[in-house]
């Protein structure tokens, strides 16, 4: 290729400037040649931009696996170069570290920074670095960049201890910082790269023009890294910054403002995060902020929002939640709005938010409930080109609404939902394959099953009546067969609750019934604590006994149920097992799944921390 003929006449010229014992030849040779390889990898890095920046225009793997072994292949020829030479310059030094950098770059533009020849690359750097007499500061940018942009274990952490070796630090130093912070997603990788942005927004302020961010990309890198931030006090602290951002746009210290994807990765941010009881408060705050300065919110925007208000209707510290739950319906509606205002479509309302939306209302004990979620739920039907339709996850919530409604004809509510998704899933592949789907028609189907069980306790109805009911909730079981699934732990559970409501005490019926369903939740695999605790509660000594403690056998000074009760419940397991569940109603960790554990643990396949590059 002709960057090889290039370095094939570089190396002819150098032998000839040895022979005539000509060092000012040789160390001219020598830079011409780094300066060669440097203008090649730069032309390769256009060639990568380009490809990135138009979606259209896609090479194979193979193709950009050549691009990324061209760039590295110019790197390692750099440090041959470098290490022939006998008295190398600050400017050899950092063309050679710059080579590697970009190399990680490009890795990381076209996504292949887990590739054999990229890992270990940033090691490398810090190995050059180490021989550099008195490295520069734009020696330390550079491999604090190549940790940047690498996929190494830990390489926050790594770039903040490069970070911390430099006495004056400058813009690219604070840039390439909060990038390595930012993307490593560390515990404490977003409070970190914040930290660094601040203190690069003071000495913005004091005068350095150097700390000025150079684009928007420095804003994004900020903001996304706070989506991914795992405490609770993210919320507050990404609006921080938004703030720090909108300040120095008003001092005129920067020409750059907050645009749509800060505002969004903020809103997400705070969409995230559970149990907080000013997230939703934050969410508008941030939607009337993007107004004020003309920032349109997007769909992800509102959508984030509704999510943020959804959470805090849901909080366990939140008694009264119908202002949450108003808010979340008020978005949705300025959403709906928004799509009808407009001719170029930015805001569409889907069957995701409707869903958020019917979702926060089934925490609601207002009386107009029922009417607000019938209005969404009818405009969903009526506009399924523009909004989606309902799925099953929509059918769910509506019947979860009225099994919380006091209304008498609630049942009849329910059973016409009911009707209409059966229907539908006749009708709808996608629904039969969708495993979410499938999950969602089961649980319509449970909370049907408890409509059932709270119909016939509003009133006092005769005993032929609330048998008439129980029937129509045992014959849910069979319908979901009919329809190619099976009931779960939910729905056996529902039905126990039921017949807890319906049937009278200490009568032969109840106990039979209650005798069939948890038999029949036995067979299938399907005794979760839940369901146990309930039937505990339901049933009496003499029938739990009976069917519970005399089947347990002793484990570990511990009564556990047989394995096969639980072999179909989801979660609490060690391996491909199911934990013991103890006859109170709570799996069991036993010292073989604690051996299991440290099994676990000790294989290769899961050392992750030990991963990354060596020197070879």
């Amino acid at each position: 290729s002709p960057p090889h003929q290039v370095q094939a006449i570089l190396e002819l010229l150098q032998e000839r400037a040895k022979v005539q014992d000509d060092v000012a030849d040789i160390v001219s040779i020598q830079t011409t040649a780094i300066d060669y390889w440097m203008k090649h990898q730069s032309n390769l890095m256009d060639t990568v931009r380009t490809i990135a920046s138009d979606p259209d225009d896609t090479l194979q793997v193979s193709t950009q696996a050549e691009l990324l072994k061209e760039s590295y292949d110019a790197a390692t020829s750099v440090t041959d170069i470098l290490d022939s030479m006998e008295d190398p310059s600050p400017h050899h030094y950092v063309a050679t570290l710059k080579t590697w950098a970009n190399t990680c770059e490009m890795a990381h533009t076209m996504r292949m920074t887990k590739m054999g020849i990229v890992i270990g690359i940033p090691q490398r750097t810090q190995h050059i670095l180490s021989q550099e007499p008195d490295p520069s500061v734009e020696s330390y940018n550079q491999v604090i960049k190549a940790w940047a942009y690498s996929s190494e274990y830990l390489r926050g952490t790594m770039a903040e201890q490069v970070f911390q070796n430099i006495k004056y630090p400058n813009g690219e130093s604070f840039r390439m910082i909060v990038r390595a912070h930012a993307w490593s997603k560390e515990k404490r990788s977003a409070f970190q790269a914040t930290g660094h942005f601040m203190r690069m927004m003071r000495l913005l302020e004091i005068g350095s023009q150097d700390m000025e961010p150079k684009s928007m990309d420095d804003y994004h890198v900020l903001c996304r890294a706070w989506t991914h931030a795992g405490d609770k006090n993210a919320p507050s602290k990404v609006y921080t910054v938004l703030e720090i951002m909108n300040m120095a746009y008003r001092k005129g210290l920067t020409p750059l403002r907050p645009d749509t994807q800060c505002y969004r990765d903020a809103l997400i941010t705070m969409s995230r995060r559970h149990n907080v009881a000013d997230v939703g408060d934050l969410a508008d705050e941030t939607l009337k902020e993007m107004k004020e300065n003309v920032v349109y919110p997007d769909t992800e925007c509102y959508r984030a929002a509704i999510l943020a208000w959804k959470h805090v209707a849901m909080g366990r510290d939140n008694p009264y939640p119908e202002h949450a739950i108003s808010r979340a319906q008020d978005l949705l509606q300025e959403m709906v709005e928004a799509y009808h205002r407009t001719t170029v479509v930015t805001v569409r309302a889907m069957t995701e938010d409707y869903n958020n939306v019917l979702e926060a209302l089934s925490l609601s004990k207002n009386p107009k409930a029922t009417d607000r979620a019938r209005k969404l739920f009818k405009e969903l039907k009526d506009n399924v080109a523009s909004f989606g339709g309902p799925d099953p996850l929509t059918y769910r919530y509506m019947i979860e609404i009225w099994y919380n409604s006091r209304s008498a004809d609630k049942l009849n509510r329910a059973m016409a939902l009911i009707a209409e998704l059966k229907t539908n899933v006749d009708t709808n592949e996608l629904w039969k394959q969708s495993r979410s789907s499938r999950q969602n028609i089961v649980d319509a189907f449970t909370a049907f099953v408890r409509v059932c069980g709270t119909a016939g306790s509003s009133k006092k109805k005769d005993l032929q009546d609330r048998t008439r009911i129980m029937t129509m909730a045992l014959r849910s079981v069979e319908e979901l067969k009919e329809l190619g699934l099976s009931a779960d732990s939910g729905m056996y559970t529902a039905l126990i609750e039921a017949c807890d409501h319906l049937l009278p005490q200490n009568t032969p019926e109840r106990q039979s019934l209650l005798e069939n369903i948890f038999r029949r939740a036995c067979e299938e695999g399907h005794v979760d604590p839940g369901l146990l605790e309930q039937f505990h509660l339901t049933a009496s000594a003499y029938l739990y006994a009976k069917l519970v403690v005399a089947q347990s056998t002793q484990m570990e000074d511990i009564k556990v149920v047989p394995e096969s009760w639980t072999r179909n419940v989801q979660g609490f397991r060690e391996g491909k097992k199911v934990m013991p569940l103890s006859i109170h109603g709570t799996f069991t960790f036993t010292r073989a799944a604690a051996e299991y554990r440290t099994r676990k643990l000790r294989r290769r396949t899961n050392q992750k921390m030990l991963q990354g590059g060596r020197l070879k």
